[in-house]
């Protein structure tokens, strides 16, 4: 009877739920023609043409709780080609009083992922080709917010303050019965203004423990920031990921950005990245061009990049273009 009388008062909350939570659907459909050709004679096989395309079906909802805390929730379905079947991509879980927040969920919540950019839409590391990982896109440390995790926040007037906190960096287990492998990775971050107009600062620390306790933690850290005036955007982002016991295991990207508005709905941009890894002679380095055009629900982008040294090997240099389309509803 007990059991019963749960269920029925659980089937209660669920349907007042959908009789009063605000729901919202969204969406995108993102296609992309990518080219790349090597200049190095071994990788020509390697170079080639590439139709991509990522399909994105979001739902959302949220309620104001009797006690004037608001809870929301969000999941998003993806296709993205190489799966048969959309799955769940993104999803969340958050409860909001005032400035502070708790959030549990997966890729979602702030992060220290992704350079601060001042770009027009895809990064250099974007395009990358097959294998090659170039870019920030080398940094290979897991990321708290992609994986099953636990957030909190807390908003002031020059930013918000986020903590993200993962058990398990091997897997995103969406399962009452999550293992810990002793491999936790915990985020903190901190993305605001800082109070000053048209300035936009990220900084942050991520750190993944080991699987193996006698090895190092790995380390990952970012510091940008972004300043728009008027019509111009300019950004520098710097990125570094350390493995305490590995020599060669430490990386830094450096992007230097500027855009510019054309018009109201054409922009231009420019972005340098230079990656640099201990062991290595070369720097890796990236000169990426991006103009777009925004037609009011459907963006057209197109992008050039010349990349020397992928991977610090002076021998290996690409060209890759590209032209991205994004429709949004």
């Amino acid at each position: 009877m007990k059991k019963l009388l749960a269920t029925t008062a659980l089937a209660a909350v669920a349907l007042s739920g959908v009789s009063f939570a605000e729901i919202k659907v969204s969406g995108s459909i993102e296609q992309t023609i990518t080219s790349t050709s090597f200049d190095k004679a071994a990788d020509e096989v390697s170079g080639g043409t590439t139709i991509g395309s990522e399909v994105n079906l979001g739902i959302s909802g949220s309620k104001t709780l009797d006690n004037g805390m608001v809870v929301s929730s969000a999941f998003r379905l993806e296709n993205n080609g190489a799966a048969k079947a959309p799955n769940v991509d993104q999803k969340s879980l958050k409860i909001t009083n005032g400035n502070f927040a708790v959030e549990l969920g997966i890729d979602t919540g702030d992060n220290i992922t992704g350079n601060v950019v001042a770009n027009v839409g895809q990064q250099a590391e974007d395009m990358s080709f097959g294998a090659d990982k170039w870019g920030a896109d080398s940094l290979s440390a897991s990321d708290t917010h992609d994986l099953e995790h636990i957030g909190l926040s807390y908003n002031t007037s020059g930013g918000k303050f986020t903590v993200n906190y993962s058990p398990d960096s091997s897997a995103s287990q969406a399962t009452n019965s999550h293992v810990e492998t002793g491999k936790s990775s915990t985020e903190f971050v901190f993305n605001g203004s800082l109070g000053v107009p048209g300035l936009a600062v990220k900084v942050g620390r991520q750190t993944t423990e080991s699987v193996i306790s006698t090895a190092g933690d790995v380390k990952e850290d970012v510091i940008g920031a972004m300043y728009k005036y008027g019509k111009f955007a300019v950004a520098y982002t710097d990125r570094s990921q350390d493995d305490d016991t590995v020599a060669t295991e430490k990386d830094n990207v450096k992007s230097y950005s500027v855009s510019y508005n054309v018009a109201d709905n054409v922009s231009v941009a420019y972005e340098r990245m230079e990656t640099s890894t201990i062991g290595q002679a070369n720097d890796e380095e990236i000169d990426h061009f991006g103009i777009s055009y925004n037609m009011g629900g459907l963006g057209i982008e197109a992008y050039f990049a010349q990349i020397s040294n992928i991977a610090g090997d002076s021998t290996r240099d690409a060209d890759t273009m590209q032209l991205r389309t994004v429709f949004a509803y």
